[in-house]
């Protein structure tokens, strides 16, 4: 436990010097973006997501959306309007037979791999607090500290050095290997390629989040359901 916090606290540390290095401001933010320190900035953060530690991913997580949080939220969308909801929706019912249809795939080919470990554990629990506590993780905090992560950030970081297709690649990629587990990676490599479409399309993270929030809700209840 020591070493991890103290590895942690050095990812953290070179994360912030990264961050709010002062020498050479660039004059815009998608030039900034290319510079080496924030490209250097996504191996860190890779390695706190694939380390697990919440306290310091959510850390992480605020210090960027307040480095980036002019391109991450735009005013281009009434976020309450029935017109935008009613857009979510016709999203989400567009993607959510390719994913089932992916899942199915993977399930086929994969299927001597076991379940993510927190569905497993999900489908086992009879407890309401440890119920509770899982559906906050999954459907509230997990698709905005994603999002902002890979999409607002290490999409938007490849995307300026390579070029959209391989921007969405390398993020979903990288978005699909921190879960670690070979049974739902087509899922989520799918599933990230779809969230930086719209969050190229729409040019805010809002929407990625509510959908991967949307999704991810929609999982976690198909799992209590089985």
């Amino acid at each position: 436990m020591f070493i991890e916090a103290l590895f942690n606290a050095v990812i953290l540390i070179s994360a912030l010097i990264l961050l709010y290095n002062r020498n050479g401001k660039p004059s815009s933010l998608s030039q900034g973006l290319i510079h080496p320190q924030y490209v250097l900035l996504v191996g860190p953060i890779i390695i706190c997501f694939t380390l697990g530690n919440l306290i310091v991913n959510t850390i992480i997580v605020i210090l960027i959306s307040i480095k980036l949080r002019s391109k991450l939220v735009t005013i281009k969308h009434n976020f309450v309007s029935f017109d935008y909801i009613k857009s979510i929706i016709k999203n989400i019912i567009i993607i959510w037979p390719i994913l089932m249809l992916v899942s199915l795939v993977s399930k086929t080919i994969f299927y001597e791999y076991s379940e993510q470990e927190i569905v497993r554990n999900l489908r086992i629990s009879n407890n309401s607090t440890e119920l509770l506590s899982a559906f906050i993780m999954i459907v509230i905090i997990a698709p905005i500290i994603e999002e902002i992560i890979f999409r607002g950030l290490i999409y938007r970081v490849f995307k300026g050095l390579l070029g959209p297709f391989f921007g969405a690649f390398i993020s979903s990629i990288l978005f699909s290997f921190v879960h670690l587990n070979l049974l739902s990676f087509p899922y989520l490599f799918i599933f990230g390629i779809i969230l930086c479409l719209y969050y190229e399309k729409e040019k805010t993270i809002i929407t990625p989040i509510l959908m991967h929030s949307i999704l991810n809700g929609i999982m976690f209840s198909l799992i209590l359901i089985k």
